[in-house]
């Protein structure tokens, strides 16, 4: 992605993030796809999921003089991380996923298309909003903020939290170094070279695997996995009656769409931390 993208980006998830009160910890823009690590701290990210791919798109494709479906068909892959190891371990996954494609050798390198470490807990970059696709009398804000937060499981070590990144993502930039071999990487210049209307010679592997929680500790997995599948039947229960009449059933938290378009009731949220 080239730079205007870039900025199209990082308005689109410092505008948004502001109004449905999501806190961003990790970005990663690659060409065809992207990473982000947020907090939900109320019951949002739906909501900015629909709003940020649908602004994105439109933006990108008013940028490319072009029209019709920008995003591959299929569900959002936002999963739930569980510990702060889990925090730190797809930090690191989605950091290193330029040196894991092959195109620079080190993070760092492609510092405008990931957040930088060191940004995290800092006062946050000043963007103006993009011309494409936004009118000059647009609703959308003309400038955002984009800061990036030190996760709350981290809140009283953010130094700690930093370094301990700055470490982890050292050494797995090494492991794929080493896993290359003499492959070697294409470059950051090599890369901008690529046309965006570029295609795969072969067709992708389609991915069936859309995991709701990443957890590295199997004892606290067996028992998300216990509470997902309590949610699902408290929601299959709670819409039953609703659609026997009962206006007063309550819905369990995480219960978006049917508060949102039919106003039902639900029990009361807790954030979530989550990869996309």
């Amino acid at each position: 992605p080239d730079s205007e993208t870039c900025h199209i980006f990082r308005f689109l998830l410092a505008a948004l993030a502001e109004r449905y009160s999501i806190l961003v910890h990790h970005f990663v823009i690659m060409a065809n796809h992207y990473h982000l690590i947020v907090t939900d701290q109320g019951i949002n990210i739906n909501r900015f999921n629909q709003d940020f791919n649908a602004l994105l798109a439109k933006c990108m494709n008013a940028k490319l003089k072009r029209k019709g479906t920008f995003w591959e068909p299929g569900d959002v892959g936002d999963t739930r991380l569980i510990t702060p190891q889990d925090i730190i371990e797809k930090a690191i996954y989605s950091l290193a996923n330029p040196v894991s494609a092959g195109i620079v050798k080190r993070a760092h390198q492609d510092c405008s298309r990931i957040s930088r470490i060191g940004d995290i807990g800092a006062p946050g970059d000043a963007l103006k909003r993009p011309h494409f696709y936004f009118r000059t009398n647009s609703q959308m804000q003309k400038d955002a903020t984009l800061r990036l937060c030190v996760p709350n499981a981290f809140s009283d070590s953010p130094i700690d939290y930093r370094q301990n990144l700055w470490e982890r993502l050292f050494a797995r930039e090494n492991e794929i170094a080493v896993e290359r071999g003499h492959r070697g990487f294409m470059g950051k210049k090599n890369a901008m070279k690529i046309s965006a209307f570029d295609r795969p010679r072969e067709d992708l592997v389609s991915h069936t695997l859309n995991p709701r929680i990443a957890c590295c500790d199997p004892k606290l997995m067996r028992k998300e996995k216990k509470a997902l599948r309590a949610f699902r039947r408290a929601y299959r229960e709670a819409r039953a009656a609703w659609l026997q009449g009962d206006r007063s059933v309550l819905f369990p938290p995480g219960t978006w769409a049917m508060m949102f378009f039919h106003g039902a009731k639900t029990m009361t949220f807790k954030e979530d931390i989550l990869i996309l």
